[in-house]
This record gives structure tokens, sequence and C-alpha cells, in this order.
């Protein structure tokens, strides 16, 4: 078994020490080749101890001790006239690690700092596996980027900043650069001339740098950033325009909101549309029974319908029906759930608030009760478009009647978002900011127009920085591991390389 681990040593003997396994070997060959000339030797000169430290194996230390030999090199215009054979697959000359060994740390200081796995490992210094992480670097060979996304990441907050560069299309981090000024961002991308797309935010700093690299690369506003700057500019709005928080009559009754269809009713419904497809194309309905499986009269039935069929359910009575008029009236004061449950408690209910918080929430669609509402949950009611938040949102249109305007602006810029929208759509969602008299919109909708092709390409094109926002977080991680004192060099290898 040894054997598949340890393919060019022959093992010898095999001990148990405390906490380690000893394991004894020497090497198959009776010859090698010297490292320098490729000449084969079989004149040996000495013999020494190698010792080699290995993978842990059932929770025990693994060391190898190998009986190593030294060879003459009987080549007269080699310099080396004594050399010491090599285990090229097993370890690196001079080292006393083998190298699955050394992967195997490679594999933990990607993800914790040198400190913090010299605290787990005891026998191996933090420099010293600083040294080998460094060592590591070696440079594959790497497509030349086509799509890549930039960002910038803090060295000191608001103090100094650097700049990460990912290739979009294999998702990997390809840079790490010192700064984020337009001379060095325009350095790089210059020396990568197949680069084409470039995704970015709103920095004008990497619209500048892009521009002097070269201008025909296509720069693509990142949307997220985009629904993020218009998100904080409703909410100055809000802030300028409306009470920090109020309290309301919600009246649901007759605004219900119909339920989504369940996979069965979605099935059926699925069916009855091809039915009707082959009804129309002239199919008889001796044929329709037949292609679809079903009965005569399902068939007839199913041609009738203009809509899906809702499956209905009886009622399961709920462990918290007996005290409905209770809850009933605590939701019409305006109660919390988890006031109500505590009441119930004390009266006895035996039931977890897990089960008793979908009673209530059922119950609160249907009785008119006071609410609280304050401007992030306006906010977020005019930006989503949840079925379930259409009664709450047509409340707070009949109290703010200025904020129609504002949700039809919201959800024309959510719209703008595809793959047919031109430049002149963009222009015209502008104008219709500007008509609002709202500064903050009206800023925003200046620096759409300043920016407007790369915001196009962000609503048109697939590409985002959102892989490398991720990378960024990634970066922050690692440098909090190391304590902040990271340098460029160990940062670079330590995102780039152990990637």
């Amino acid at each position: 078994m040894l054997d598949e681990f340890l393919p060019e040593l022959e093992v010898v003997d095999a001990n148990h020490f405390e906490e380690t396994y000893q394991i004894i070997c020497h090497g198959k060959k009776s010859c090698a080749p010297c490292p320098h000339c490729n000449t084969v030797s079989h004149r040996i000169h000495s013999r020494y101890i190698r010792t080699l430290k290995d993978e842990r194996v059932f929770g025990m230390d693994v060391q190898l001790r190998i009986q190593a030999r030294r060879f003459f090199c009987d080549d007269p215009a080699c310099l080396t006239s004594i050399f010491t054979e090599r285990f090229p697959s097993l370890c690196r000359p001079h080292s006393r690690r083998t190298i699955r060994l050394d992967r195997s740390l490679l594999r933990l200081l990607s993800g914790m700092s040198a400190i913090g796995l010299e605290r787990i490992l005891n026998n191996i210094s933090d420099s010293t596996l600083l040294r080998m992480l460094k060592q590591s670097e070696h440079h594959v060979k790497k497509p030349a980027p086509r799509v890549i996304g930039i960002d910038d990441w803090a060295w000191r907050k608001r103090k100094k900043y650097g700049t990460i560069i990912c290739d979009l299309e294999t998702r990997r981090p390809i840079a790490l650069l010192p700064s984020r000024d337009v001379n060095t961002v325009s350095a790089w991308i210059r020396s990568h001339p197949t680069i084409q797309v470039v995704a970015r935010d709103g920095s004008v700093e990497f619209r500048e740098a892009i521009r002097l690299a070269d201008e025909t690369i296509q720069q693509v506003s990142d949307r997220w950033h985009l629904f993020h700057n218009l998100g904080k500019k409703i909410e100055e709005i809000l802030k300028r325009r409306l009470p920090s928080s109020e309290k309301i009559l919600f009246e649901p009754d007759g605004l219900s909101v119909e339920r989504e269809l369940t996979n069965a009713e979605r099935r059926k419904w699925t069916l009855i549309l091809a039915v009707q497809q082959d009804a129309k194309q002239g199919v008889p309905i001796s044929e329709l029974v037949r292609r679809h499986q079903i009965d005569p009269k399902t068939c007839r039935r199913y041609l009738k319908l203009t809509e899906p069929p809702r499956i209905s359910r009886s009622y399961r009575r709920h462990s918290a029906d007996v005290h409905k008029q209770d809850i009933v009236r605590w939701i019409r004061q305006g109660r919390t759930t988890e006031w109500m449950y505590r009441a119930l408690k004390r009266k006895g209910y035996v039931r977890g608030i897990s089960t008793f918080r979908p009673y209530v929430a059922k119950l609160k669609k249907a009785v008119p009760h006071e609410i609280i509402i304050n401007r992030r949950i306006i906010q977020k009611v005019l930006w989503e478009d949840e079925p379930s938040n259409k009664p709450l949102l047509l409340k707070i249109l009949g109290i703010y009647p200025f904020l129609k305007q504002l949700n039809k602006l919201v959800r024309s810029f959510k719209e703008l978002f595809g793959e047919t929208t031109s430049e002149q759509d963009i222009l015209n969602w502008c104008e219709q900011a500007e008509r609002m008299n709202e500064t903050p919109l009206s800023s925003f909708a200046t620096y759409i127009r300043c920016d407007v092709d790369a915001i196009r390409l962000g609503m048109t094109l697939p590409w985002s920085n959102g892989m490398v926002e991720g990378q960024v977080n990634r970066l922050k991680t690692i440098k909090r591991q190391m304590y902040g004192r990271a340098g460029l060099e160990l940062l670079r290898i330590k995102i780039l390389s152990v990637t």
C-alpha cells in the first residue's frame, strides 16, 4: 500500500514512537542521474540519513527517514563531482517537508494567517510559512483577458486605495494594483491590448483611465450601483418630505392579493393550454382524449376555461382558533405578535411561536389594524413589486399622493434594464425625473447623462461587477486575518496565486 504514496522509495521498516509514525526507507534504483549534466552514475560516494515530515495520518505525525546516497559524477566536464540522489515526486531539493505536506499547508494558508497556522502546528514558524508561500508563486500561463471588472479597495479607509482587476469570463482575479490613480490603471490596461469590455462602478478615475488607455473599449456601468444610487436619492426625498414614522389604519378588506399557483396547479394549467392549442389547430375531441389521456367530459371542460383553476382545500383547524376573538381584538389594538403570544401562554397556549406567527400573519391580511410605518418601509414598498405589498402600497399612495409619480418613476427605471433599451429611452427617463423638480433626482439624471453610453451597456449587456465586489470582500478578510500588516507582494500572492 505504501508503494502508491512512496513510488520512488522501498520501505524497510516502520516504527511507532508516542505520537509519531516513523518510516525507514531507501531509494529503489541502483543509479541516479546528475542534476546538472544528466549523466547516469552507479558509483556511490557515501550515504546519509535524510529526514522528511509528511502529512498526518490518523492524527499522528509521519516522519520519513530516508537512507540517501551520494554519487560520483563520471563526466569530467561537469562542475559537480559529487551529487545526492533526488526524489522529484516526493520532495524538493534541500526541503525538510514532502510536496504533499507543502500543498496542504498552502491550502490552509489560503484561508488563514501564518500566525494563526503557526499556533495550530506548533512546529513550523510563521516566517517559514510566509517564505514557503512566497516561493510557491508560480506564473501559470493565463488566457489573455477580454472582459474584465475593475474596482477599488482600501489600504486605509479614506486615506489610501488600491485597485483589483478580475477576468469576468474565467471569474478569477488577475491583477492587484498599488493605487487607483488614472496613470496606474491606464498603464495596466494599455499593457493588455486584448481587453474589449470593462465593467466598473461610477468612478470618474476609472472612466478616465479606460478612455486614455483605449477609446474603443466598451465601458459597462455596474447595474447594482445604479439601483443603489437611485435608492439613495429616493431616501433623501423621503427624509425631507415625510416624518420619520407614522401610525396608520391598515384596512386590507376588499384588497385580495391573488396567491401564486402551486406546482400541481401549474402542471394542470400547462395541460389545459396544450389541449386548447391542439383544439385551435382542428384536432377533434376524440383525438384530444387519446393524445392527452383525459376523459371526454374533462376535455370539454378544459376547452371552456379562460384562467388557471384553483385547487380548493378543506380547512384544517389551528391550535390558536380557540383564541381567535382575542387575537382579532389585539390586532385591532395594534399589539405585536410577540405580545399576543406571551398573553396566550399565560392563558395556557402550549404551541411555539413559530406555529403562532403564520396564523397571526394570515389574520392581519383580513383584519383592519393600526400599523407603524417609517421611511424605510415606504421605500421598500415603493421599490419592490411584491403582490403581498400591494394593499399597503395603495394605502401609502392614498396618504401621500406625491409618491404616485415617484413610484411610477421607479418602476419605469426598472423596465429600462433589457436588451432592447436605447439611449433615447434613458434620456426620456431623465427628462421625467427632472420634471419632478426634486434636487436629488435632478442630480441623478445629470450623472446618467454624463455616462449614458456606459449606463446603456450596463442595462443591456450581461456583465456586472458583482464578482469583483465579492473578491474585494475576500481581500478585506485576508487583510484582517494578517492584522493589516501584509504588503502588496504578499496580498498579490494570497489573492492571485492561491485562488
